[in-house]
């Protein structure tokens, strides 16, 4: 989300001193001239940590005026240090991925070096890249470190000052700074503002962030149901643009990259207002729950029995989101209640959130007999979410509940059951319900359980050849979807020399004698991938560049002639365009059948594999934090594990990695 000045927001706290409107400020008395002077040098130091007890001691001396002017001197350094601190984690995960992708070109260099001179100096400069990256992860990391707690102290010290003010100075306040959080035009700002409420708002935070929320969440589905007719429009254009391109060489003229720009705006906005709104309902799920927090007891008792109620009955969109509020609320009280929803709860989506949400609490607030029980749902979502709580919980009973369950097991479920028992256990027996138990009638009395910290797709191994496998990431799943990206750099060599980040105006690093392009390497394995699924699999092939099209029209059924007649139209793809992830995507989920509302869309496909060799230049957005936002919230309802596959040292590390994190998947760097 682009930040913008949140000056605004806190310019309404002057509200302390009394009238409506201030056209000046008044004159401060010289004490508070100079603790606000004192305060702001040392805030505008606030990412150095060795300043850190300067600038407490300076807010501490402004919150002991007691003074209602100087709320708005910390309201701003609040939103100030939100927004850095914002910038700073954002560019801290990108530059990590990227330090890992180059640190993988470098090793690659560095093999082929030893017998091609050719390449000693373009490894020096992929070591000397890769360094550059390395000292500024350190200071972005020294950075964050240095702000979370300041921002912690600059709420903190709001809340103080606050607790001086007359009650009525402190609702005038907070009425004008609930009005930025209502209805602010700047989402940065009411980003800012519920934010802030979530620290230092009265006892009816919670109950009016949910109201926000539940509009924030309505406007969604609205802007959701206007945008196929749109994204029509644009589609089309990435159709004539493909065509353009295939017919060229590659090229696309001036003309229609404007037209294309053009006919996308309205559209491409819509989808980042949906995104940003997305990103103010996660916060007031935040705040609401910090707020519920710091209640007293037999407050935070009626606002919770009044959040139950109204969660019965909210509007499509945000009846998860409350279950977030929930969750977030640090208190027995809370948690309690969530597992009350199991009872009756018999929405598969709602009854894995619940599961998920639940399991970071440990045992007093999910039993590990609760989530045992749910190890036999009907649905893969709540079955899957059951094993992820087993793993987080740690405990022995479910290693043997989970051996058994292996027994019974189809598809998908025996993939992600084997990646439960191998992270809980470290050992793996793949899925060989004879092997683990076995095993475990042998070992399990005795068995110490080892504090892995593995996630389920972590603990599998990079290469496999159980099930189906592609790029060595593997799956038993019989209902996949594959999506191939067919751009013009798919042609380049996967052997990476002088170009290995495939930088414009370079030489391009073309196949020599026997290497592989990158779509030939892709075509062998993925023609291997569907040698690898049964008879009476379900399957289709997304196929990407500028524009987005598939196979067939529909999921087909792996039988007859199918297996022969999918291997001759792989053998003939060809590369040319640009590299439209989101389009494919678009179309992926669209294909499965997911609608992303707020119950579970139960669909046809359950495990995607995303290959691709170089960043998003094309689609309705190339942003990649808006490809994420779109997907973990269409995806939501779901339960689609999505695994990525990045080819070459120009793949967009971040967004792929991201993005199978994100969608319990694994992804893979060649």
């Amino acid at each position: 989300m682009a930040m913008t000045p949140a000056v605004p927001l806190f310019w309404l706290l002057a509200t302390f001193l009394g009238g409506e409107s201030h056209p000046a400020p008044p004159i401060m008395e010289d004490d508070l001239e100079q603790c606000v002077r004192t305060f702001r040098r040392a805030a505008a130091k606030r990412s150095n940590p060795n300043s850190q007890s300067e600038a407490q001691a300076a807010l501490d001396a402004l919150v002991a005026l007691g003074d209602p002017e100087a709320c708005e001197v910390i309201g701003l350094e609040f939103a100030q240090c939100v927004q850095h601190l914002g910038e700073v984690e954002s560019e801290q995960r990108r530059v990590r991925a990227q330090l890992a992708q180059g640190q993988r070109v470098v090793d690659g260099l560095t093999l082929r070096a030893v017998k091609d001179e050719s390449l000693a100096e373009v490894l020096k400069d992929q070591v000397r890249a890769a360094e550059g990256l390395a000292r500024r992860l350190a200071e972005l990391e020294e950075k964050s470190a240095a702000l979370r707690p300041w921002k912690s102290a600059v709420a903190g010290g709001a809340g103080r000052l606050l607790t001086q003010l007359s009650d009525s100075r402190k609702r005038s306040a907070l009425k004008e700074i609930w009005k930025q959080a209502e209805r602010e035009e700047f989402w940065s700002t009411r980003l800012a503002a519920i934010g802030f409420l979530g620290e230092v708002g009265g006892e009816d935070t919670t109950k009016r962030l949910q109201a926000v929320l539940a509009d924030l969440a309505s406007e969604c589905v609205r802007l959701e149901r206007g945008l196929p007719r749109k994204e029509a429009e644009v589609r089309k254009m990435e159709a004539r643009l493909q065509k353009e391109s295939d017919q060229s060489g590659g090229g696309l003229s001036g003309a229609s990259r404007a037209q294309y720009e053009k006919i996308k705006r309205e559209a491409a906005a819509d989808r980042r207002q949906i995104t940003q709104m997305g990103q103010v309902c996660d916060e007031c799920a935040l705040s609401a729950g910090r707020a519920l927090s710091r209640m007293q007891p037999d407050t935070q008792a009626k606002t919770l029995a009044a959040l139950l109620k109204a969660q019965s009955r909210a509007p499509t969109g945000a009846r998860l989101r409350t279950l977030q509020i929930l969750s977030a609320v640090e208190c027995e009280p809370a948690q309690a209640a969530l597992l009350g929803f199991l009872d009756g709860e018999d929405e598969p989506l709602a009854i894995a959130t619940i599961l998920r949400e639940l399991a970071p609490y440990g045992l007093e607030a999910l039993p590990t007999e609760v989530a045992i029980a749910h190890l036999a749902h009907k649905s893969w979502l709540v079955q899957r979410a059951a094993i992820e709580a087993l793993v987080v919980l740690g405990q022995r009973e479910g290693v043997g509940a989970m051996i058994a369950a292996l027994e019974g097991a189809n598809g998908r479920l025996r993939t992600d059951l084997r990646g439960g028992l191998a992270a809980l256990t470290g050992l793996d027996y793949h899925t060989n319900h004879t092997l683990w138990q076995t095993w475990w009638e042998a070992e399990g009395t005795q068995f110490e359980m080892p504090k892995t910290g593995r996630t389920l797709s972590a603990a599998l191994p990079a290469e496999d050849s159980i099930g189906m496998s592609f790029f060595g990431i593997s799956t038993e799943s019989q209902r996949v979807l594959f999506l191939l990206d067919l751009s013009g750099s798919m042609e380049f060599s996967m052997i990476a020399r002088d170009n290995p980040t495939d930088a414009p105006g370079a030489p391009k690093d073309l196949p020599r004698g026997k290497e592989q392009s990158r779509i030939q390497a892709a075509k062998v394995d993925l023609v291997r991938a569907l040698g690898g699924l049964r008879e009476g699999a379900l399957f289709n092939l997304v196929l990407y560049a500028s524009d987005v099209w598939t196979w067939q029209d529909e999921l087909v059924v792996m039988e007859g002639n199918q297996r022969v007649e999918v291997q001759e139209y792989v053998d003939e793809l060809s590369a040319s365009g640009g590299t439209n992830i989101y389009g494919a995507l678009r179309t992926a989920l669209e294909i499965a059948g997911v609608k992303g509302g707020e119950e579970w869309d139960s669909p046809r496909i359950d495990t995607l594999f995303l290959l691709t060799d170089g960043r998003p230049s094309m689609g309705l957005t190339t942003n990649t934090d808006e490809i994420l936002a779109y997907v973990r919230d269409k995806n939501r309802s779901a339960g689609i594990v999505i695994h990525t596959i990045g080819l070459s040292g120009a793949q967009d590390a971040y967004l792929l990695s991201e993005l199978a994190a994100q969608n319990g998947g694994t992804y893979a760097a060649r």
